[in-house]
C-alpha cells in the first residue's frame, strides 16, 4: 500500500477508534455529569481535551438531529438531561432565550449574573454574557444581539475587570503622548505600540458610529482633545498645511527628516507621504492645491525629478554639467 494511502487509512482508523471508544450510554453519562456540574453544555473552546471531545460528540448529535438521522430514543435521552440541547449560543432561539433570561435576572436583581453564584443556571448565564463581551471587544459580536443586550442594560459591556483594563489603556496612551507628542502608529516596530494604535483606532470607529462609552470619550479627550483626528481627517490635513506654511515662512525651505526636532521630522515624513500619493495619482486634489499655495515646488525633492519641473536640484546639476562640457 502506498505511503500516502496508508497514512489516510491510518487516519480513518484512528478517528474510528477515537469516536467508537465510548458507547452512546457512556457519552450520556459524561454529558449528564458535565451538565450537573456546570449547568451548561460543553464548549469546543474549553481547555480540557475531555470537554472538547464531549462538545464534539454533542455537536454530532445536533447535526444528526437536524438531518433527521438521530435515533428518537437518543434524542429523548438528551432531552431528559437538557431539553434545550439542540440550541447553541449562536442559534436564533438560543440568543433570544438568553436575552430573555438576562432581562429577567436584571429585573429581579438589578445587577449582572456572576460566575460565583451558587445557582448553576445563573453561572451559565454569566458565562454566556462573558462570551458576548469577549466577542464585542473582538468586534465580531452579532449587531442585533448587541442591540438586544443594550436594550436590557446599556452598560452590559462594562465589568470591574474590563473597566480596569480600559483605565490601563488610557494610561498607556497618556504615557505615549507624553513621550512622543503624537498618536501611536500601527506601523511602529514595537508590538505594544501597534496594539495601542489598533485599540485607539477602534475607539475612533466607535465614536463615529455613536457607540463609544461617553466616559471613555471624556478620558481620551483629557489626554488629547484631537484624538479623533487622523492624518486623513480634514481637520488634521488643515493643521498639517498650516504647520507647513509656518515652517516655510520661517525657513524658506521644506522640513527635513534629519532635523533634530521631532515635530519637524514628523512634518517632513508627512510631506514625503503626500509626494508619494501625488506621484501615485491618489492625492486629494484639495490638499494638493493647499500645498501649492504654500510652495508651488513642494513636489520636488533633492535627487528626484518631477515631470515638467525645470527647477529641481538634479535638473540644475545636469544643466551645469552640460555647460562645463
Amino acid at each position: 500500500m502506498p505511503t500516502r494511502t496508508r497514512a489516510a487509512h491510518q487516519m480513518r482508523v484512528t478517528d474510528y477508534v477515537r469516536y467508537a471508544r465510548k458507547t452512546f450510554d457512556e457519552w450520556m453519562r459524561l454529558y449528564r455529569a458535565h451538565w450537573d456540574s456546570h449547568g451548561t453544555d460543553p464548549q469546543p473552546g474549553d481547555p480540557d481535551n475531555a470537554v472538547q471531545s464531549l462538545a464534539a460528540w454533542l455537536g454530532r448529535q445536533r447535526k444528526g438531529d437536524r438531518a433527521g438521522s438521530l435515533d428518537p430514543a437518543m434524542g429523548a435521552a438528551l432531552d431528559r438531561v437538557n431539553p434545550r440541547w439542540r440550541e447553541t449560543a449562536m442559534s436564533p432561539a438560543g440568543k433570544d432565550r438568553r436575552v430573555a433570561e438576562y432581562r429577567a435576572y436584571r429585573d429581579a436583581h438589578g445587577t449582572d449574573p456572576k460566575t460565583s453564584d451558587p445557582d448553576k443556571a445563573v453561572r451559565s448565564l454569566a458565562v454566556w454574557l462573558t462570551d458576548r463581551r469577549q466577542e464585542d471587544r473582538a468586534e465580531n459580536l452579532d449587531p442585533a444581539l448587541g442591540a438586544a443586550l443594550d436594550g436590557v442594560n446599556p452598560d452590559w459591556r462594562v465589568t470591574r475587570l474590563w473597566s480596569g483594563w480600559r483605565d490601563r489603556r488610557v494610561a498607556e496612551y497618556q504615557a505615549y503622548r507624553d513621550a512622543h507628542g503624537t498618536d501611536p502608529k500601527t506601523s511602529d516596530p514595537d508590538k505594544a505600540v501597534q496594539s495601542l494604535a489598533v485599540w485607539l483606532s477602534r475607539r475612533r470607529t466607535e465614536d463615529r458610529a455613536g457607540t463609544l462609552d461617553p466616559a471613555m470619550g471624556a478620558a481620551l479627550d483629557w489626554v488629547n482633545p484631537d484624538w479623533r483626528e487622523t492624518a486623513m481627517s480634514p481637520e488634521r490635513k488643515d493643521e498639517r498645511v498650516a504647520k507647513y506654511r509656518a515652517y516655510w515662512d520661517a525657513h524658506g525651505t521644506d522640513p527635513k527628516n534629519t532635523d533634530p526636532d521631532k515635530a519637524v521630522q514628523s512634518l517632513a515624513a508627512w510631506l514625503g507621504r503626500q509626494r508619494k500619493a501625488d506621484r501615485a495619482g491618489t492625492l486629494d486634489p484639495g490638499l494638493g492645491a493647499a500645498l501649492d499655495g504654500v510652495n508651488p515646488r513642494w513636489r520636488e525633492v533633492t535627487g528626484h525629478v518631477v515631470a515638467g519641473c525645470q527647477g529641481s536640484w538634479l535638473v540644475r546639476r545636469l544643466s551645469a554639467s552640460k555647460s562645463n562640457a
